[in-house]
């Protein structure tokens, strides 16, 4: 796999052992369980710089492309073209209403609007941003799994496997908090971009709590 580029798409399951800073210097190892030239299955460890566990993730799956190397050359301090990425936050209730949409539920209509959100990106922004088949098939067939799930044993004197779903949910409130419920400083904070902090705000429903959550932050500095 030397020389390409990879994005996950989704994870079985994970055990968080401790929370990581995000300066903290940390030591990955992949063990692959499947692949093919655009794609592989792998459980993850990671352990600090003095080799203590700090996270597990089993069956995480990953999409494989050398388009992708370009979101990680600044890494490797080549130099190259500044990358471009072009989000209209605040302006896609307008590019993209709801009368656009066609599914009904909630979980459906996100992820249609997801899907509508992509394409539009492509035909009309021309950022650098890559959007690959892989990531879509595979965002859909999460969905699918998720309303499918299959049970994963423990493995013999191991913790039972926890999803991070709710991990992940009480991160991104703590960051909206500290930052005054604004998404965008919020993202920063998890080096998230725009696009990612708004697609988790639809996947735990929390445009409620954030509107709330400005209102009340408003009350008490006025």
């Amino acid at each position: 796999f030397i020389g390409y580029g990879g994005l996950p798409l989704r994870i079985g399951c994970g055990v968080q052992h401790r929370p990581l800073r995000f300066d903290e210097v940390t030591m990955t190892s992949m063990r692959v369980l499947s692949s093919s030239s655009r794609h592989l299955v792998a459980d993850v460890e990671v352990r600090d710089a003095e080799g203590a566990l700090c996270m597990e993730v089993r069956e995480a799956e990953i999409t494989l492309s050398e388009r992708l190397n370009t979101l990680f050359l600044d890494n490797r301090l080549e130099r190259v073209r500044p990358l471009i990425l072009v989000f209209p936050e605040g302006s896609w209730c307008e590019l993209l209403s709801d009368a656009a949409l066609s599914c009904a539920g909630d979980e459906a209509r996100n992820i249609e609007r997801d899907l509508r959100m992509r394409l539009y990106s492509h035909a009309h922004l021309h950022d650098d941003k890559p959007v690959e088949a892989e990531l879509v098939r595979g965002f859909l067939a999460q969905e699918h799994r998720s309303s499918h799930p299959r049970p994963l044993e423990p493995a013999p004197k191991e913790p039972p496997c926890q999803p991070l779903k709710e991990t992940e949910r009480r991160e991104v409130l703590a960051a909206l908090k500290r930052n005054a419920w604004i998404q965008y400083k919020a993202a920063r904070e998890l080096n998230l971009t725009p696009r990612q902090m708004g697609y988790r705000v639809r996947k735990f429903n929390l445009e409620e709590l954030i509107a709330k959550g400005r209102v009340d932050h408003r009350r008490q500095h006025s």
